[in-house]
């Protein structure tokens, strides 16, 4: 019963930390995840219990383990053209309907983990790019962890990740390595800027005005006080007419915002 109590401790103080931090709300059913996710930074650092490992990041020489956490505590599952009616919708609405052709197109990928969703965008972009004549555009992409940007940075995946990458795509926009990987084309990996960023402090200057920010299967993580926050600092920083995609997962029924909801998943500022 003791060892069981001293689990249950352990975890609320994670709990409390990461939510602290990231605004992750971690709840009870989470706590064998989050157990199994800190053995890893326990046996990196030589910990022999989760106590020890709580104790350490308490002390002021284990306050740079603190982003080492939130990089095993948050969940970076993605892949390439992921949840497709996105990228329909952003094909045949967003930018098959757009007039102002000499304006430059911003969008932010607000949750862009190792880049698969980021890449995958771009490579649409660049082809309404060939399309139509003055298309220009931009792209900032964020995360909180800096494990999975540094992947991103890399722009190098397996070939068995590539599996629903339009052939057309694939040969246009990611080469082979001599090691085997694929590698996304220089022309896309330059016009993305990443970031690492809490979304609860976007610092002095980071961009506004976009016309598209997409911010999937993130909400599901965050109460309802911060799923409300969230819409809303992203709403501010959308342009008028300006398109949100949140993941097909998540709903923002309950919360106070802007936007209206033109399908599933889709929302747009009036």
């Amino acid at each position: 019963m003791a060892l069981q109590t001293q689990v249950d401790h352990d975890f609320e103080f994670i709990r409390s930390i990461v939510y602290k931090l990231s605004r992750i709300s971690l709840g009870p059913q989470k706590k064998t995840m989050v157990m199994s996710r800190i053995a890893k930074r326990m046996r990196a650092l030589g910990h022999k219990t989760a106590k020890e490992y709580c104790e350490y990041i308490k002390r002021p020489s284990g306050q740079k383990e603190l982003a080492s956490l939130i990089d095993v505590i948050s969940t970076n599952h993605t892949y390439f053209f992921r949840e497709p009616a996105h990228f329909d919708y952003l094909t045949k609405h967003i930018l098959g309907e757009r007039k102002e052709a000499r304006k430059v197109f911003k969008m932010w990928s607000a949750a862009s983990s190792s880049g698969e969703e980021p890449y995958s965008m771009a490579m649409l972009l660049m082809e309404q790019a060939k399309k139509q004549s003055g298309f220009a555009w931009t792209m900032e992409a964020s995360d909180i962890s800096s494990i999975v940007l540094a992947k991103a940075k890399a722009a190098e995946y397996p070939e068995t990740a590539l599996a629903r990458v339009p052939v057309s795509l694939k040969n246009q926009y990611l080469a082979k390595t001599p090691g085997g990987m694929f590698r996304v084309s220089d022309a896309i990996r330059k016009r993305i800027r990443y970031h690492q960023l809490n979304l609860f402090e976007i610092p002095a200057g980071f961009p506004s005005g976009f016309e598209l920010i997409v911010c999937r299967n993130v909400m599901i993580y965050f109460d309802r006080k911060t799923r409300e926050q969230l819409v809303n600092m992203m709403a501010e920083r959308l342009i008028p007419n300006g398109t949100l995609f949140v993941g097909h997962s998540e709903s923002l029924s309950g919360i106070q915002h802007p936007l209206k909801m033109v399908a599933p998943a889709i929302f747009v500022k009036s």
